[in-house]
Order: structure tokens, then C-alpha cells, then sequence
């Protein structure tokens, strides 16, 4: 038996071991929490989604009464008796088979039948459409129009149902039984297109009930019932939706369309002082463009004769590097041709050859996919579609708790939108107040601008003339640059000339009052600068100068010794011995 002590000790041990339990359960709910409100946030915007449909589904059911109301003044309780007993039948929507009818039976009775027989006479279409959309897999409103539009003379679309009810059909087919087709009324040359495709549907009718196990049939029949479920819960809706559209149309859009009006009389007002400041504006543009086109536009001209000349040097070199691009290109294209095409022809053969083996494998694959598909509807219809019917019936037993949310719901969304008229409407008037401060700062813009103008009139005119310096101190390298040539050009044919026999010569062949290379036999003229004279060497040799120690002074910028070896080493090359 442990004491006191023994417990204290036991108790104080086993915290540590709550307390990390506790730990683990708090980041658990957290989780847990995160994954909640995720769901909650998806589950909210599905059920907008949902809700909006199941509105619109409503409304257009709703249409769809209204016709059928007036279409069956005193028959529409047998016509929704039938509707509803013949789709529960076949597993159709009833909202759509009473559009059908309804539909039929207003174009009939505007050929002349009556209220009863028109109701009969779309029963039956609806009926043979139906059973033909089923026996040739096509949509139920595709079948059932065609029909319709066959009997009204229109039967090329009837063809796909394997019908062929054009008039030539009709008059043997009224001849048969003993009628003169051109004396027929409009509704009964209708009648007799219809028994006529009853004799031509044998084997499709009653084929939506014989085949209603099918996965078409099954998938149109959920459909349905999907239809018709959310369509009554959208009746349920389309009462609040209507007093929120009615708000909008006699509350919101007013208050916008005033805006409007109040945004469109501030643009009127603010036009003139905009046009002033656009004029401005236009004008300092016009005369900057004139400014250009007097003093700028001639310099980039100058440039482009420039530019033009350079290509023109530069054009031989292009072409000759074009034209080993090309020899490359050539080499590279025909390694190509001998030694790649070949290959990819290979693999292409190849492909040819495993194209029957991989169009079976698929063709397998495709069955297998089918098959997994008819097991995969199997257990959607006997698992998850009894779950999609109960969630419906629970939204219609507890109809009183969503009702109640959602005109909460629009009760609040009305407040949102008072507030934010008042907001809007308060904002725009205090935007009306500062039109004057607007109108004093597009006047100040303006000025503003007059004066910027000037002073890039001003830069303008400093760049260009930086330009033009610029460009007359080129010019002038330019002549002096062909100046020089001019004289080394010149140069060059005075001393040149006839050589005078071996072992002399009376030409002088340039001079060397700097030193240079001479040859045997030929005249020179050295010393210059004391008045010249002829030197002819009798052999291949250097004259070097006859001139003492050069001393060099420079002014300007930069460091003179720098600038004094730059040139005693120019000398120096030209045999002159400086320090």
C-alpha cells in the first residue's frame, strides 16, 4: 500500500503525460477545425451555384405553366395528370414533357383543331418522339421536333429517325386510304402525317419502356429527375430572387444612372478648360516639330549620308562573310541529306509497321475501359444516387431553416447596398465640390507647360549647337585628313620618275633629312634645312641625321613626361636620337 508521499509522486510524474495528450488533441481539433472550414467555404459556393441554377430551372417552369395554363384553358388538369403519369413512366422530366405538349398543341390549334384534339394529337407525338429519340439514340427534344416539323411539310430532319414523310409519301399514303390530299385541311394533312409515321415506327414504339434499364435511358432519367427536384427547390427561391431583381430595378440602377448623368454634366463642365490645356499643349508641339525640322532634321540627314557612306565600305566584307555562310550552310545540308534523312526515314517506316500493333492495343484498352464503365454506373445507381434523392428530400422537409436563412441572407445584402449608395452618393458630391480645384490646376498644368517649353527651347538650342561644333571640328579632321593624303600623294609623284642607268642616277628618289633607308645608285636629298643637297650611295645603307640633343617643352594638361617620351619615341622610331 503506497503512503502519501508515494501518491504526490505518481500523480506529479503522470501530468507530463496529460499534458502532451492534450497537446496532441489541441493540434488535432486545429486540423480538424482547418479541414471544416474549408469544406463549410467549399460547400457555400457549390450551394450558390446550385441555388442559381435551381432559380433559373424555376423560372423557366414557370414560363412553361403560364403556356400551358392558356394552351389547356379546361383541360390542363387532365393534361398535368397525364404529363406527370407518362414521365414517371419513362423516367422523363415533367417539366419538360408539359413543354413539349403545351408547345404541339398551341401550334395545332393554330391550324384549326380544337382544345381536346390538340391535347391528343401532342400526347402522341410526345409519345412515338420519345420512343423514336430511344430506338435511334438521339436527344428527346431532337426526335420529338422533327416529327413536328414533319407534319407541318417540313421532313428532311425526320429522315435520321428513319422516316420518310415527304408530301409525295403523304398524298400515296392519303390515297391509300381513300382521301383526296389536296382537300384536306392544314390539321388533318397533320394527322395523316402522323398515323403515316406510326406506320413507319413499328419497331421503335414503346422502346423507351422496353429499354428504360439501359445506361442512356437510366442517364436521361437522372437527369430528370435532377431537373424537376431542383426546379422545385428553385420555386421555393424565385419569390425572394424576384424581390431582390425588383430592388435593383427600382432602387440601384436609378441611383447609377444618376451618377451618370452627374459624371456626364463634370465632363461638360471640365471640356473647356481640357480643350485650353490640349491646345497648349498642341501648340508647344506644333513649334518644337517646326523647331526640328529647321535646325535638327538637316543634321540626321548629314548622318544619314554618313551612315550610307560607311555601308558602302563595309558591303564587300559583308558579302564575303555571306558567302561563307552559305558554303557552310551547304556542306551542312548535304551531311544532312546523306547522313540523317536516312535515318528519319527508317524510324518513319517503323512507325508505319507498329501502328496496326498499338491500334489493337487501344482498341483493347478502349473495351476494357467500357466494361469498367458500365460497373462504375452500377454502383453510382445502386450506392450514390439513393444519397443525391435523400439529400433533395431533406432539403424540402426542412425548407422552414433555409428559408429563413436566406431572407436573412437578402435582408442583409439590402442594407450592404443602402450603405454603399450613400457611400457613393456622398463621394460623387464631394468630387462635384473640388471642380474648381480641379479647373485652378489644369490652368497651373498649363502654365507650367508654357514655361517648360521655353526652357527646352533653350536646351534644345545649347545641344545643337554642342552638335554643330561637334561636327565642324570633324569636318575640319576630315580636310586635314585629305589634306595630308593630298601631299603624301603629291609627294609621292614628285619624287618618283625614270631610274638613270646601274651605277647612277640623276632622279632624286625622296628625301632623308630625318634619315631612312637608301640604295646603291639611286639620288637623295638630305640637309634641308640648310638649303639641300644630292646624295648618292654606292652602296645599300641608313642615313641617320646630323642633329644634336632635342629638348622638348610642353604646356597643357596632363603630365609632361608622359607627354615628351610619348613623342621622343615617335623620333626615335624616325632615327632621330632625342632624350
Amino acid at each position: 500500500m503506497a503512503d502519501l508521499g508515494q501518491l504526490t509522486v505518481r500523480i506529479d510524474s503522470d501530468t507530463s503525460g496529460l499534458q502532451t495528450g492534450l497537446n496532441r488533441t489541441s493540434t488535432a481539433v486545429k486540423k480538424a477545425g482547418k479541414a471544416i472550414g474549408g469544406f463549410a467555404l467549399a460547400a457555400g459556393v457549390a450551394m450558390t451555384g446550385v441555388s442559381v441554377k435551381a432559380i433559373s430551372l424555376a423560372a423557366d417552369a414557370e414560363e412553361v405553366q403560364n403556356k400551358f395554363d392558356v394552351t389547356f384553358k379546361t383541360l390542363s388538369e387532365d393534361a398535368e395528370a397525364w404529363a406527370d403519369t407518362w414521365s414517371s413512366a419513362v423516367g422523363r422530366s415533367k417539366n419538360e414533357t408539359k413543354k413539349f405538349i403545351s408547345n404541339i398543341a398551341d401550334l395545332q390549334q393554330g391550324l384549326g383543331m380544337t382544345e381536346e384534339s390538340s391535347l391528343d394529337l401532342a400526347q402522341k407525338i410526345v409519345e412515338l418522339g420519345t420512343d423514336l429519340a430511344s430506338f435511334n439514340n438521339v436527344n428527346d427534344a431532337t426526335a420529338i421536333e422533327a416529327v413536328t416539323k414533319a407534319m407541318l411539310g417540313e421532313a428532311e430532319s425526320a429522315k435520321q429517325l428513319g422516316l420518310l414523310l415527304n408530301v409525295d409519301r403523304v398524298k400515296e399514303f392519303a390515297a391509300a386510304q381513300g382521301l383526296v390530299f389536296k382537300e384536306l385541311t392544314d390539321s388533318e394533312k397533320a394527322l395523316l402525317t402522323y398515323e403515316l409515321a406510326v406506320t413507319q415506327s413499328q419497331n421503335a414504339i414503346g422502346d423507351a419502356e422496353r429499354s428504360s434499364g439501359s445506361f442512356t435511358n437510366q442517364l436521361k432519367e437522372l437527369k430528370a429527375g435532377l431537373a424537376d427536384n431542383a426546379a422545385e427547390f428553385g420555386e421555393k427561391l424565385l419569390p425572394m430572387a424576384t424581390k431582390l431583381i425588383t430592388y435593383l430595378n427600382d432602387t440601384a440602377i436609378p441611383v447609377v444612372l444618376k451618377m451618370t448623368d452627374d459624371f456626364i454634366a463634370f465632363a461638360q463642365d471640365a471640356k473647356p478648360v481640357v480643350e485650353e490645356t490640349f491646345n497648349t499643349i498642341v501648340d508647344v508641339a506644333t513649334e518644337m516639330w517646326e523647331y526640328f525640322n529647321d535646325n535638327i532634321l538637316p543634321i540626321i540627314l548629314e548622318l544619314k549620308e554618313t551612315a550610307i557612306e560607311v555601308f558602302e565600305a563595309i558591303k564587300p566584307v559583308a558579302i564575303d562573310m555571306f558567302e561563307v555562310i552559305v558554303e557552310k550552310a551547304t556542306i551542312w545540308w548535304n551531311f544532312f541529306t546523306e547522313n540523317i534523312l536516312p535515318v528519319i526515314e527508317k524510324l518513319h517506316s517503323t512507325a508505319i509497321k507498329l501502328f496496326p500493333i498499338v491500334q489493337d492495343i487501344a482498341v483493347t484498352a478502349f473495351e476494357g475501359i467500357k466494361t469498367t464503365a458500365m460497373i462504375l454506373w452500377g454502383v453510382f445507381e445502386n450506392n450514390l444516387l439513393p444519397i443525391i434523392k435523400a439529400v433533395f428530400n431533406f432539403v424540402n422537409d426542412n425548407w422552414g431553416v433555409f428559408e429563413t436563412i436566406i431572407v436573412t441572407a437578402f435582408t442583409v445584402i439590402k442594407v450592404a447596398l443602402d450603405v454603399a449608395i450613400t457611400v457613393f452618393t456622398t463621394f460623387w458630391d464631394s468630387l462635384r465640390q473640388g471642380f474648381d480645384y480641379v479647373q485652378t490646376v489644369f490652368s497651373t498644368i498649363s502654365d507650367i507647360i508654357g514655361l517648360a517649353f521655353d526652357n527646352v527651347v533653350t536646351s534644345v538650342q545649347n545641344v545643337i549647337d554642342v552638335f554643330t561644333r561637334v561636327k565642324d571640328t570633324i569636318q575640319k579632321a576630315i580636310d586635314a585628313l585629305k589634306e595630308f593624303f593630298k601631299q603624301e600623294k603629291k609627294g609621292d609623284s614628285d619624287s618618283s620618275g625614270g631610274r638613270g642607268e646601274k651605277g647612277g642616277s640623276n632622279t632624286v628618289r625622296g628625301q632623308r633629312a630625318f634619315g631612312g633607308a637608301v640604295k646603291a645608285g639611286e639620288s637623295y636629298l638630305i640637309n634641308e634645312g640648310s638649303g639641300g643637297e644630292i646624295f648618292t650611295p654606292s652602296t645599300n645603307g641608313t642615313v641617320s641625321p646630323g642633329m644634336g640633343n632635342v629638348t622638348i617643352n610642353v604646356n597643357g594638361a596632363g603630365d609632361p613626361y608622359v607627354i615628351a617620351n610619348q613623342i621622343v619615341t615617335i623620333l626615335n622610331t624616325q632615327g632621330v636620337k632625342s632624350r
